[in-house]
């Protein structure tokens, strides 16, 4: 594990740091905690402390199960812990990595999916999170952060994506989709894709949450990945990757038709930064979870949660 530790200097001022963002209360222990990378071999131990202080609904081997996306590369860590030496693993950044097309170039992701430090060391949970931000080359994201952790990273320089969404109802398709075909198979959506998003599908697989509807009229086509969300008691859909906004935008209509009829859902929550305009059915409204991000090579609009811990 000593190839993995991480060293950070202690800033002035870093017992006293706080971080409500992240999980667990208390008051501080005296000492610092090491940075250590999550490989393969912190990965048993990081497992059980997120089964016992984040979620014991989930068992061990769930977590590693899903941890263990299915586009993992090899020799990638899973995100960064705070280890002591009488107590093991006392807190973790868990990250989802990839490599993503972006504007014709390969970008590097890291999207935060779980910020968890035991009540006693909370006052380290900083320390994680600028040990991932030190890493320039990776385009940071967070697409489910509660409100205090979307606060805490953008006062360290993070942006908010969209502050709020729209509304779509489910229902109509205009008589311009008539002559449009849908498609929900996996395998006959693989067969139209290009390689690029062949790739994509084949990264996810059948077993992801997102689920795939394409549209075409014959010479064109338009992929989105969906999720089903349930906010307030209400299940709606989440479309989380359009392959082109522009056709999606013309066609969406039928795009939210499939989703009631896939999902049983009557309404979808759609991000504006994927709409090129506003759509006259679209009802606005407040995003308690702002998509956020930190990034220098990729524009908000490329920015999206189809390698993230909402399709696991």
């Amino acid at each position: 594990m000593a190839d993995s530790v991480i060293s950070d200097a202690a800033p002035a001022g870093a017992d006293n740091a706080t971080a409500n963002g992240a999980k667990g209360s208390g008051s501080a222990a005296p000492s610092r905690s090491q940075l250590v990378r999550i490989t393969d071999d912190l990965l048993p131990a990081t497992c059980e402390f997120l089964h016992h202080e984040l979620n014991g609904d989930i068992s061990v081997e769930g977590w590693k199960s899903m941890l263990r996306y299915p586009w993992l590369q090899p020799n990638s860590d899973y995100g960064i812990a705070l280890v002591r030496p009488n107590e093991g693993v006392v807190g973790v950044l868990i990250v989802i990595h990839s490599e993503q097309m972006i504007e014709g170039r390969v970008e590097r992701f890291a999207n935060l999916a779980h910020w968890c430090v035991k009540p006693a060391y909370r006052r380290e949970s900083l320390r994680l999170m600028k040990a991932m931000m030190a890493q320039k080359e990776l385009n940071l994201t967070g697409f489910s952060p509660i409100r205090e952790v979307a606060k805490i990273v953008c006062g360290l320089g993070w942006k908010k994506l969209d502050d709020h969404v729209y509304l779509l109802p489910n229902v109509g398709v205009s008589f311009a989709t008539r002559k449009l075909r849908v498609l929900t198979s996996f395998d006959e959506i693989f067969a139209i894709v290009d390689e690029r998003h062949k790739r994509i599908m084949s990264d996810h697989g059948r077993g992801s949450r997102g689920r795939f509807v394409l549209v075409t009229d014959g010479s064109q086509w338009c992929l989105s990945v969906h999720t089903i969300e349930t906010r307030k008691g209400v299940a709606l859909s989440i479309p989380i990757y359009l392959s082109d906004y522009g056709h999606f935008r013309r066609w969406m209509t039928l795009f939210l038709s499939t989703y009631r009829t896939l999902d049983g859902c009557w309404a979808s929550l759609c991000q504006p930064r994927f709409l090129p305009s506003r759509p006259m059915i679209a009802v606005r409204l407040a995003e308690p979870r702002p998509h956020v991000f930190r990034s220098a090579g990729a524009a908000p609009p490329s920015v999206t949660a189809l390698y993230s811990d909402a399709v696991l």
